[in-house]
């Protein structure tokens, strides 16, 4: 309910603004950039939020209830922990400036795509009057192309920090692993 309201928030404000503005900004931004916002960041709001919130969440209680545990059971086994803890905040900092530029690079690509979209349909009839339906479509095309090469940039951006952050926690596991089998007495 916090999120679905948030996002109703969100969207109110946004048209919000977008009625309250003067004319000269619907002169100097195209109708679709003004829909890419509003699709771009609604639809990040409604379809990724949500799921991250809940990954959030979930992880968090769960690693959180895991360090109670072994801190309770093993105080030893935190040193693996503190170095994961360490090594992570390391790789956001590292990576969130890179997350944040792709999806920047990501969402600029996909505004003059919705905007071309939109003047091409509203200007249909003389683009077929004048015969440039080839030179609309490979302006399209080299749009679309832009716009994809920057989602598959944010998608490899992201898999590249899920990769690190799994390859820390692996080798988390496998510190505890080594302190706790060094511990065993071979007697």
């Amino acid at each position: 309910f916090g999120i679905l309201g948030a996002s109703k928030k969100y969207h109110k404000n946004m048209l919000d603004k977008v009625i309250r503005s003067p004319t000269s900004f619907f002169d100097t931004n195209p109708v679709g950039r003004v829909v890419g916002r509003f699709s771009g960041g609604i639809g990040t709001l409604d379809k990724f939020f949500p799921v991250v919130a809940l990954d959030v969440f979930d992880i968090g209680a769960l690693f959180v209830s895991l360090v109670i545990t072994v801190a309770i059971i093993d105080p030893v086994l935190l040193g693996p922990f503190a170095g994961f803890i360490i090594v992570l905040i390391i790789f956001i900092a590292i990576f969130s400036p890179i997350i944040k530029e792709t999806k920047a690079y990501e969402t600029s690509t996909k505004n003059p795509l919705f905007s071309h979209f939109s003047s091409s349909l509203a200007g249909m009839s003389i683009i077929r009057i004048y015969g440039q339906q080839q030179l609309v479509r490979n302006k399209f095309i080299g749009l679309l192309n832009a716009n994809t090469k920057a989602i598959i940039n944010f998608s490899l951006a992201s898999a590249l920090i899920g990769f690190f952050i799994d390859l820390s926690y692996v080798i988390t596991a496998i510190g505890l692993i080594y302190v706790t089998t060094a511990r065993i007495d071979p007697s």
